[in-house]
């Protein structure tokens, strides 16, 4: 648990702030990059970005930045649905394969963890989701290849369900929401403080053999809650 340093991307996110509180009572070393610093629009970090991250000398990655917009394929011209899927993917995917081979060129040795949070749509897909969808999917294959590639590091995805924040709030209806809670065998969301001990505990304590997946945090919706029973 000593000497871990822990450069977060996209510390804005509700589902990790739990992990934030925990990890500074525990003495966790955090480094906090947000969106002001780097847009990730732009794939490749400010130059300024990196060295502050190679000077932190981190040993874990946990990268949590991510865009979730909704468009209608079916009224929406053919190439804003194309840029849509092009940013999504440079936002949710390539700027963390990015940074995740620069800082493995630039370490003086391999991060002990890297951390990602994915989503269901990383395995399914829904209308107005499309771009989404794709960056998730392709996300869900970068932790793969890395793993194959990094074998001095644990490289872990995390596939949260549907979660108490304010995006949830703001994406889905009060009826709607109660209709998926029913689908959910524990029968409420998840807690953001429930994703963070998940992570954390990875953190903590990684077992080097556990690599290469992403874990599905869902209150059990996807082991079948999701069909009429």
């Amino acid at each position: 648990m000593n000497n871990i340093n822990l450069t977060i991307i996209g510390s804005n996110s509700d589902l990790i702030q739990p992990l934030i509180n925990k990890a500074k009572e525990r003495n966790i070393n955090i480094q906090s990059i947000n969106r002001s610093q780097w847009d990730l629009k732009n794939v490749y970090a400010p130059k300024e970005v990196i060295k502050e991250i190679i000077k932190f000398n981190p040993n874990q990655l946990l990268f949590a930045a991510g865009i979730n917009e909704i468009i209608n394929i079916q009224s929406e011209k053919p190439k804003k649905t194309i840029e849509c899927v092009e940013k999504h993917i440079s936002i949710n995917c390539n700027s963390f394969l990015w940074l995740c081979l620069e800082l493995n060129s630039k370490l003086n040795k391999p991060l002990t963890g890297i951390h990602g949070i994915s989503s269901l749509y990383g395995i399914y897909g829904r209308k107005t989701r499309l771009p989404y969808s794709i960056s998730k999917h392709a996300f869900e294959a970068v932790i793969k290849c890395l793993a194959t590639e990094f074998t001095k590091t644990q490289v872990l995805g995390y596939r949260p369900g549907f979660f108490e924040t304010k995006l949830t709030s703001k994406n889905i209806s009060k009826p709607l929401l109660d209709k998926l809670i029913d689908k959910i065998p524990h029968n409420r969301l998840g807690s953001p403080q429930e994703l963070s001990e998940l992570i954390l505990s990875n953190i903590i304590n990684p077992i080097s053999y556990l690599t290469g997946v992403c874990i599905t945090i869902d209150g059990g919706l996807t082991s079948g809650g999701i069909f009429e029973l």
